[in-house]
């Protein structure tokens, strides 16, 4: 019977009894989660997996497990980070433990271009990274780790292109409320990517959401099954180091990340709501020091995410990736390294519009009001000085298009946000009446995006035209989708945006007290109201998938109907397009089945 199993698992029988004995491997094959790492990974695979010394034959056996699969990112012309965490038999009482990882150019391992050893700790989580080096440009590649014959799942990662580049793709997510829904936007990815491989994910931000249960949006997690673990609000490095567990725990983020190389930037939620550099909104003085609540959840971060580390000299987060001739691609951080406080409308008296809109002016473009940081603004300079490329893409967390909306719906909306948040009736007629009949006075939609940091952003515009540049701002955040055309204080148009939605938090729709046809009709007034906006989806979960070649950019808006199933239909898509970055062609699809969407009584607004 020996030989059976070992010939289903295509391990030579005679090299397994040199590493354990048949009791000791039957454990192996049913203690935890490692049985199932080990039939799935070696099943099908060719006699290889010793023969390349993945698993040495004089190891001492370990048993334990591959938790959370594996992933890579941050992927340079010559290397990329890869990921992956085994846990050991708590029965063993081990601190750490000896991987060996490998890289191969073919699916079955045959020919390994990269190989070697790394230790799984306790001090981090029991979680390797490797920047796995001496690869070539613009290649596909195989990677894979083990512990002795326990041997993970394998993942596809690729590499960076040089010089003359014809396209480059990426698909581009945020905000995923892991209680809020199933990830089927992750999953869709994934289908999309098999159809037209993507080159890289940009993740800009809100890959997880530190809020415990019955905080937020967390209304279907019991049915769902999908309750936040640490059930409270993350605060500690092993509160942080569990919901990453949980997320990564998903089935189709753990398929995702073993698809295609991600790049990440943390927005707020990586740490606690509307974070700045010394504080934030969800953090209370019941909660502790706030820098070391914010330590902790970088730690986590950096931890659990494939993303290189210290690639700036003091480890801050902002870096840079260069596909060729096509995209300069840079990562900012918007949240932790420069960004003062954001201003609050709750601190400008309304009975005088007009007065609180100059103080607000004066705040706004106060010197030491910063969102970049000096340090940070040096390093943009100096990449886009020492960059030419075709495009220039900023990764980044928040909205960049000016969304100066008229003062009296901006008051009808905060009203009824307000309302959502103390569960207080809001007559939605006040939002259609100010949206129909808006006020010559327009104010910032957002304090806490570019909007709120006017200066900064005039700096990065300038800087754009300084150098020449075509650029696109890819922005989240918000939980909804929206384009734009981004406008200096000139009136002239120096780049173009595409914000994406959510994988699963709510937008807009979720506090705002409107049946189907009159949601509708709000995001149809929204470019109309606000000068510098194109279009708008304030509804829809999704992704945006955007394409680069030398002749245009293309971006599709990918939307899933619902998320509170697993079984999901695509909506319409959405393309805009442009062959400039100046000006935006935009191709709309029809409007989704909102009364599918939404349960709302018909008799609302008779």
């Amino acid at each position: 019977m020996a030989d059976d199993l070992f010939s289903i698992l295509r391990i030579p029988f005679d090299i397994t009894l040199k590493t354990m004995k048949r009791r000791d491997f039957i454990r192996c094959l049913t203690i935890g989660s490692g049985a199932g790492m080990v039939s799935s990974a070696l099943a099908g695979q060719a006699d290889k997996t010793l023969e390349n010394s993945l698993v040495s034959a004089d190891a001492m056996p370990v048993y334990g497990s591959f938790t959370h699969g594996v992933a890579s990112g941050d992927p340079l012309a010559d290397r990329v980070i890869l990921w992956t965490r085994f846990v050991p038999d708590a029965s063993l009482a081990l601190d750490s433990v000896t991987l060996r990882w490998e890289v191969s150019t073919r699916k079955d391992f045959a020919r390994i271009v990269a190989a070697g050893e790394a230790q799984a700790s306790k001090d981090n989580d029991y979680i390797v990274k490797i920047d796995a080096d001496g690869l070539k440009a613009d290649k596909q590649y195989y990677y894979r780790f083990a512990v002795g014959v326990i041997v993970s799942a394998a993942g596809i990662t690729r590499t960076l292109p040089e010089r003359n580049v014809e396209q480059v793709r990426f698909a581009i997510a945020t905000c995923a409320n892991h209680p809020a829904g199933y990830f089927n936007v992750y999953r869709e990815i994934i289908r999309q990517h098999d159809r037209k491989p993507f080159d890289a994910l940009l993740h800009i931000g809100d890959y997880i959401y530190e809020y415990g249960m019955g905080e937020y949006a967390s209304d279907h997690a019991i049915e769902l099954d999908r309750v936040p673990s640490p059930a409270h609000e993350c605060i500690t490095l092993a509160d942080y180091r569990k919901r990453y567990a949980q997320y990564r725990s998903d089935a189709d983020l753990q398929a995702l990340h073993a698809s295609m190389p991600f790049i990440h930037i943390w927005d707020d939620h990586e740490i606690a709501d509307n974070t700045w550099k010394d504080g934030a909104f969800n953090h209370q003085p019941q909660d502790g020091d706030f820098h070391a609540r914010r330590k902790a959840a970088v730690q986590a971060f950096h931890e659990w995410l494939p993303i290189r580390d210290n690639m700036v000299a003091d480890g801050e987060i902002y870096r840079s990736f260069v596909y060729g001739d096509l995209v300069h691609l840079l990562m900012l951080d918007t949240r932790v390294t420069g960004r003062t406080e954001q201003l609050d409308y709750g601190n400008y008296s309304v009975s005088d519009p007009q007065a609180a809109y100059d103080q607000l002016q004066k705040d706004l473009y106060a010197p030491e009001h910063q969102l970049l940081g000096k340090k940070q603004k040096q390093w943009i300079a100096s990449e886009l000085q020492n960059h030419h490329t075709r495009w220039t893409a900023l990764g980044q967390q928040v909205l960049m298009t000016k969304m100066e909306v008229p003062f009296n719906l901006l008051l009808a909306i905060m009203g009824a946000k307000e309302a959502h948040r103390t569960r207080s009736a809001y007559d939605g007629n006040l939002i259609m009446e100010a949206a129909r009949n808006p006020s010559f006075l327009k104010s910032p939609y957002n304090l806490d995006a570019w909007d709120g940091y006017p200066r900064d952003r005039d700096w990065v515009y300038r800087q754009m035209e300084k150098y020449g540049k075509s650029f696109v701002s890819f922005a989240g955040d918000t939980h909804n989708a929206w384009a734009g055309e981004l406008v200096n204080k000139y009136d002239n148009t120096c780049g173009i945006e595409f914000a994406a939605s959510s994988v699963g938090s709510p937008g807009i729709e979720h506090y705002l007290p409107l049946p189907p046809v009159l949601m509708r009709e709000l995001q149809k007034l929204f470019p109309e109201l606000v000068k510098d906006l194109k279009w708008a989806n304030i509804v829809d979960r999704g992704f945006m998938a955007v394409t680069f070649t030398h002749d245009e950019i293309d971006c599709d808006w990918i939307f899933v109907d619902r998320i509170l199933s697993r079984d999901y239909k695509v909506l319409p898509i959405t393309r805009a397009t442009s062959e400039d970055a100046l000006e935006l062609d935009i191709e709309e699809a029809e409007g989704p089945d909102w009364d599918d969407i939404f349960d709302f009584d018909d008799s609302w607004d008779d």
